[in-house]
C-alpha cells in the first residue's frame, strides 16, 4: 500500500548507497545498505531518472500512467521505495522495523561435546572444560531476553551436556518473553529422564544426523548414534512433540545421499535440511571423506544447482546478509560474532558479558561506521571485493560474506576462478539476459 507521506515525496534515487549497473536494456539497483535490490529494465528506469529531474512527487509520477501501466509504477514505486533505492520514509521505517528485533541469536553454552564428529568446524571434543559459569550463562539469557530475538538456539558443542542445562533453560523461559527457545542437538542423551522437560520448554528441536542409515550416519558420527537418534525422535513424538528439523552435511561424496536423507525425514515425520561440508576444524583433516578435491569454497551447495534452472530475475537473491542487524552468535566464551562462519577476533564485537557492550547492543547503537570492525565488515562484502568490485553481478555471487572471508585467507586458492566460472555464465543469463 502507497502511503500519503509517500505519495507526497519528491522522487530522488539514494545515491550515496546504490550501486547501479546498465546491460542489455536492463538496469540492477542495488543498496548496500539495506540490502535489497531491484532489477527494471532501462526505458522504465530512464522514465524513473526523468522524473526525478523534473522534481516530480511519487503521486504526479504515477499519474502519468493508466490502467495496468499505471497498476505496476505504483507497485514499483512501492517496491523501490521499501528496498532504499529511492530516498524515502517508507524505506527508512521499513528499515527501522526490520532492525528492532534480532531474527535469531544463538548461544554455544559449551565447547564440550560426547561425539566426535569427522566434519566439526569448531573441534569440539569430550575433554573441553566450560568456561562460561552458571551465572555467566544466566547473564547471557537476561541479555537476550532484553533483546527479545524472534528465535534463541542454544546449541554447543553438546548443550545437553552441562550439568545446569535444565537449571538454565528453566530460567530463561521463567522470562516469558516472545522468543522461541529451539535445542539444537546431536540427541543422543535425550531420554526418558528429560523428554518432557524439553517438550515443556522447547518450541523447536533441531537435530544433527548426517546420515541416511547406522552405516552412513556411523562414518560420520559414530557406531549406534543413528539408532540414538531415531529413538529420541520416536520419544519426542509420542509426547505429541513434532516440530523437529535433522540436518546433513554433504559434500560431492555423499551428494548422492541427498534424496535418501529427505526421504528418511518424510518417513519419520521430521524436516531436513541439508548443508554443505566446509572443511573447518576437524573437517580439515577429514575432507577426504566428503569431498574428492581440496576446495576452501562450497561447491556443493544447492543453491549452485538451482542456479541452472532459474529463469526469473525477481526469484534471484542478493547478497542480504545485515551482520549484527538480524543475527547473533554468542560463542562459548561469551564473545560476540555476526554469524558461526565469522567467528574470529576481528569480527568479535565484544563479550556479552560487559556491561557497556550490551547496552550498545540493547540500543542498537553500534553502527560502527568509524571502527576497523566496520571496514572489515564492508571489506567482505562482494562488491568491495577487489577480484569482483567490477564485475556486473557482484552482489548475486558471493551470498554469504564469509565466503570472501575464505578468499582474503586464501589470495593464491584456484578456488576464485572456478567459482567465477561456474556463477557468472549462470548470473549474466538471469540478470542480463545473456
Amino acid at each position: 500500500m502507497i502511503t500519503l507521506k509517500f505519495r507526497e515525496e519528491i522522487i530522488k534515487f539514494k545515491d550515496k548507497e546504490l550501486i547501479i549497473k546498465e546491460r542489455n536494456n536492463r538496469v540492477l539497483m542495488y543498496n548496500t545498505r539495506f540490502k535489497r535490490h531491484i532489477i527494471q529494465s532501462k526505458e522504465v528506469y530512464s522514465y524513473i531518472k526523468k522524473a526525478e529531474e523534473m522534481g516530480l512527487t511519487v503521486e504526479e509520477f504515477v499519474n502519468m500512467f493508466e490502467g495496468s501501466d499505471k497498476e505496476y509504477i505504483k507497485d514499483l514505486m512501492i517496491n523501490m521505495g521499501k528496498a532504499g533505492i529511492l530516498e524515502s520514509s517508507m524505506s527508512e521505517d521499513f528499515y527501522k522495523n526490520m532492525n528492532n528485533r534480532f531474527k535469531a541469536i544463538y548461544l554455544a553454552a559449551t565447547h564440550k561435546c560426547n561425539l566426535a564428529c569427522r566434519h566439526c568446524c569448531t573441534n569440539c571434543n569430550s575433554t573441553e572444560k566450560d568456561i562460561l559459569t552458571t551465572e555467566d550463562v544466566k547473564s547471557i539469557m537476561d541479555f537476550v531476553a532484553e533483546l527479545e530475538p524472534y528465535e534463541f538456539i542454544i546449541t554447543g558443542g553438546e548443550p545437553m551436556i552441562r550439568s545446569d542445562f535444565e537449571e538454565c533453560v528453566h530460567y530463561f523461559k521463567e522470562k516469558d518473553c516472545k522468543t522461541e527457545l529451539v535445542l539444537s542437538t546431536n540427541a543422543t542423551l535425550i531420554d526418558e529422564s528429560n523428554v518432557d522437560f524439553i517438550v515443556n520448554h522447547f518450541n523447536r528441536v533441531e537435530i544433527s544426523i548426517d546420515g541416511v542409515d547406522e552405516e552412513t550416519c556411523g562414518l560420520v558420527r559414530g557406531r549406534g548414534v543413528f539408532n540414538k537418534i531415531m529413538r529420541s525422535i520416536v520419544l519426542l513424538h509420542t509426547r505429541g512433540f513434532r516440530n523437529i528439523r535433522t540436518s546433513m552435511v554433504v559434500g560431492d561424496k555423499n551428494k548422492h545421499l541427498e534424496e535418501k536423507f529427505y526421504a528418511l525425514n518424510e518417513r519419520i515425520g521430521t524436516k531436513g535440511m541439508v548443508r554443505c561440508f566446509e572443511p573447518e576444524g576437524r573437517g580439515v583433516e577429514n575432507a577426504s571423506y566428503f569431498i574428492s578435491e581440496e576446495t576452501i569454497l562450497p561447491f556443493g551447495l544447492t543453491e549452485l544447482d538451482k542456479l541452472s534452472f532459474e529463469k526469473d530475475k525477481d526469484n534471484l537473491k542478493s547478497c542480504s546478509c545485515d551482520m549484527y542487524k538480524s543475527k547473533m552468535f554468542i560463542d562459548y566464551d561469551g564473545n560476540m560474532y555476526p554469524c558461526q562462519s565469522l567467528i574470529k577476533p576481528e569480527y568479535s564485537y565484544g563479550s556479552a558479558l560487559d556491561k557497556d557492550t550490551r547496552m550498545s547492543v540493547l540500543d542498537f547503537d553500534y553502527d560502527l561506521s568509524d571502527s576497523k570492525l566496520a571496514a572489515r565488515l564492508q571489506n567482505i562484502m562482494p562488491y568491495n571485493f577487489e577480484k569482483c568490485k567490477d564485475c556486473d553481478v557482484n552482489v548475486f555471487c558471493f551470498f554469504c560474506p564469509a565466503l570472501v572471508d575464505k578468499l582474503l585467507d586464501n589470495e593464491d586458492c584456484p578456488d576464485y576462478e572456478k567459482w567465477c566460472s561456474i556463477m557468472k555464465p549462470q548470473l549474466n543469463r538471469i540478470v542480463w539476459g545473456e
